[in-house]
């Protein structure tokens, strides 16, 4: 995999828009979401032809949910548990954070086999909780347990399942619907698709066509029973705990506290804000007030994961972290058991876009911040972010010292991450940047649409749109 290829840049998509209308592809994914992104990678690993294309920004639905648990609150399954190590030790150790969670006793005992990787539970007496969340009120019974858990940003985990499919060969395409299923006789042989850029369409001809287009079928299939979430982003200044999340049974399910940098993301069955706030309100003694409420999401998750085949050559698949990976290889053995030759999946031993060095990059923040004129901790975070590629930002910076300054209203992003997102990891929108690589950030919308409009070919009219837009 080269590293070149796995960059996102404008040219590369304009590229891919030419291959996937003139090229017959093995196997066609339909969204762009963690799950289809899987399905891309699997695929494009096993050295088959691959399209994927995406209606709007790589991980814009339930996919892009920033601190998600990569095991729930309950007692995860073997497969998620070994899904959940290959993210902490191989595939993504630069995104994965561990996060201990306090869990109200008595609760049954989480064997530490469920967690490789991360410390041991252990149970809190009542006055050890109460001194790592002190304002938490609702603690019935003897204490807590507090079990490690691990979470990733959902959009960055996507981006870099994406760039290393699109490393491995696959044919990458946001900002593309697909509007309706190509079909001789009975079977499915390709997509009409529609270039949301210019309105253009064109058919996309594949052997196999998958499709992970969430909970409401993309208008190409029926919809998947699904499961409402409303996230809510507060200030850590907003609840009085320390440094670990907590996860408490509410009605229709759990509510859930994570501490993610100087944020907590609070989730919440719903239905809406009101609610996720009520159940704050009973579990801490300080109440939290709406207007503290920092970005709000509601998303539905598939209730369970599948694989289904409903016609010949048309493959439907439902699921989400963090089984995602074995989810999208089963889709991919059904998509592909027409087609002879076709070797097993490799994607429980590929380390994705970030990974492959981190062992040789993740300790050395100082070594590059002197290097480039930044502080330890602003590579530190970036290295967070990008792992391996870190070089890649941080050649911007050398190129144009102005990039090295934080963004206004974001001081935990440089100027050269936005500049990053449009040249190398897709981003085609202000929204793209400002949802999903600097997410819940309060970027000043105009300075980013400033650094964007010259990579993405903006005059003032445009710019101006996306700022009225992102406002």
């Amino acid at each position: 995999m080269g590293v070149g290829r796995t960059r996102l840049s404008p040219a590369r998509r304009a590229a891919d828009r030419v291959r996937l209308a003139d090229e017959v592809v093995d196997v066609l994914v339909v969204g762009g979401g963690l799950l289809g992104a899987w399905v891309a990678l699997d695929a494009a690993g096993r050295g088959l032809a691959v399209g994927l294309v995406e209606a709007r920004d790589w991980a814009a639905g339930a996919s892009g949910r920033p601190a998600v648990l990569l095991s729930g609150s309950g007692t995860p399954a073997r497969t998620a548990v070994r899904e959940r190590a290959r993210l902490l030790r191989t595939a993504a150790p630069h995104l994965v954070r561990p996060v201990p969670l306090l869990l109200p006793a008595p609760t049954p005992l989480l064997s530490d086999l469920l967690a490789p990787g991360l410390p041991r539970s252990r149970p809190l007496s009542r006055r050890a909780a109460l001194t790592a969340v002190p304002g938490l009120r609702l603690l019935e019974g003897p204490g807590a347990l507090r079990r490690w858990d691990a979470q990733v940003d959902g959009a960055r985990l996507t981006l870099a399942v994406v760039r290393t499919a699109a490393g491995y060969g696959a044919r990458v395409l946001s900002r593309a619907s697909g509007t309706g299923l190509l079909r001789a006789g009975d079977a499915v042989v390709g997509v009409q698709v529609t270039d949301r850029t210019d309105a253009s369409a064109f058919p996309v001809r594949a052997r196999s066509v998958v499709l992970a287009t969430g909970v409401d079928g993309g208008g190409l299939t029926d919809g998947v029973p699904a499961d409402p979430l409303v996230q809510v982003v507060l200030p850590r200044t907003a609840l009085d705990g320390g440094g670990d999340g907590l996860v408490l049974p509410v009605a229709g399910g759990v509510l859930t506290v994570v501490p993610a940098g100087e944020q907590w993301v609070v989730s919440h069955p719903g239905p809406d804000v009101p609610a996720v706030l009520g159940a704050l309100d009973r579990a801490f003694a300080r109440p939290v007030p709406a207007a503290a409420v920092v970005a709000v999401r509601v998303d539905r998750l598939p209730r369970g994961d599948g694989v289904a085949t409903p016609a010949p050559g048309l493959t439907v698949v439902a699921g989400g972290l963090p089984t995602a990976r074995v989810t999208a290889a089963a889709a991919v053995d059904a998509a592909t058991a027409g087609l002879p030759g076709v070797p097993p999946s490799r994607t429980a031993h590929l380390p994705l876009v970030g990974a492959h060095r981190w062992d040789d990059v993740r300790d050395r923040a100082a070594e590059f911040a002197a290097d480039a004129g930044l502080s330890p901790d602003a590579v530190d975070r970036l290295l967070r972010r990008h792992g391996d590629r870190v070089t890649d930002v941080l050649d911007l910076v050398r190129a144009d010292p102005r990039l090295r300054r934080p963004l206004p209203g974001a001081p935990g992003y440089l100027a050269a991450e936005v500049v990053h997102a449009v040249t190398a990891e897709g981003a085609l929108s202000l929204e793209d940047v400002l949802a999903r690589r600097t997410p819940s950030s309060g970027a000043d919308p105009a300075a980013v649409a400033a650094l964007v409009a010259g990579p993405l070919g903006w005059d003032a009219a445009r710019t101006a749109r996306e700022v009225a837009s992102a406002r």
